[in-house]
């Protein structure tokens, strides 16, 4: 229904009625890794200003994204990690970094492990290791879930584990274009381990459990400290100078009460 309204809008816009519709409406788009966060904030922002009404997409690439919002298709692009920033600026694009989230190394909740090294973390995506009793757990074989290698989640992990820099080419691997649906089969997997944002394990109601890495727990502190390893930055990019419907979102997404529930949602707040 909700994909359905989208498109209506946006046929909307074509037959000239857009700037009616935008008095009321946003419309976001991009980043599936990110969504959840800005979800979470829309959804009070929401109850806060009922006249207000904010409709998410289903996910766009990079590029996609950049040309929807010049296009003025879309009011907001998420996006994460490795931006660049001045391209962007001299576009007429601005750029609010918001949070930094951590990517957890989770398994599905029957898996018995607790804490997982680096060294044993690589011997399961090369094929090294396939059963989770060579770590202790229990006699059942090991499904890895990964995302393409040109995928943000995967790039962090090949900053700091060279050992994933060719997992497209490992066909034992169980592959996920987007975010959502990697989470969803570890979610239900029986013997899965992936990757993913910490927001969507926590989201998970426990059928997700996170893995310490290296001693080092995928906890906030952990990322305010910088002490956790793989973490993503989560951007919101918009054109121009932003109409009184968006100024008023992003304001209600920097105050307090928005950073609160980014923190709620295991990502810690960009000071600005």
């Amino acid at each position: 229904m909700q994909k359905a309204v989208f498109f209506l809008l946006i046929s909307c816009f074509s037959n000239g009625l857009w700037s009616q519709a935008k008095k009321d409406t946003l419309f976001i788009d991009g980043s599936n890794g990110v969504k959840p966060l800005v979800e979470a904030v829309a959804a009070t922002f929401q109850k806060n200003y009922p006249d207000i009404k904010v409709i998410f997409g289903e996910g766009m690439s990079t590029s996609a994204r950049i040309e929807a919002l010049q296009a003025e298709e879309i009011d907001v692009a998420m996006a994460s990690h490795g931006l660049d920033i001045p391209r962007f600026t001299k576009q007429g694009l601005q750029v609010d970094w918001f949070a930094k989230m951590a990517i957890v190394i989770g398994v599905n909740k029957e898996v018995e492990l607790k804490k997982i090294t680096s060294q044993q973390l690589c011997a399961i995506y090369d094929g090294t290791i396939t059963n989770w009793q060579t770590l202790g757990g229990e006699n059942k074989p090991i499904q890895a879930l990964a995302r393409p290698s040109d995928e943000v989640d995967m790039e962090v992990l090949q900053e700091h584990l060279p050992c994933f820099s060719d997992v497209d080419e490992r066909s034992f691997l169980q592959f996920h274009q987007k975010s959502g649906p990697l989470a969803q089969a570890l979610s239900n997997t029986p013997g899965a381990i992936g990757m993913t944002a910490a927001v969507r394990q926590a989201q998970s109601e426990g059928k997700i459990k996170p893995l310490t890495v290296d001693g080092i727990k995928p906890k906030l502190k952990q990322v305010e400290k910088g002490k956790y390893p793989f973490t993503r930055n989560a951007y919101l990019i918009f054109k121009g100078t932003p109409d009184p419907v968006l100024k008023r979102f992003l304001m209600f997404f920097n105050s307090k009460t928005g950073q609160k529930i980014l923190k709620a949602n295991y990502a810690v707040p960009i000071e600005k």
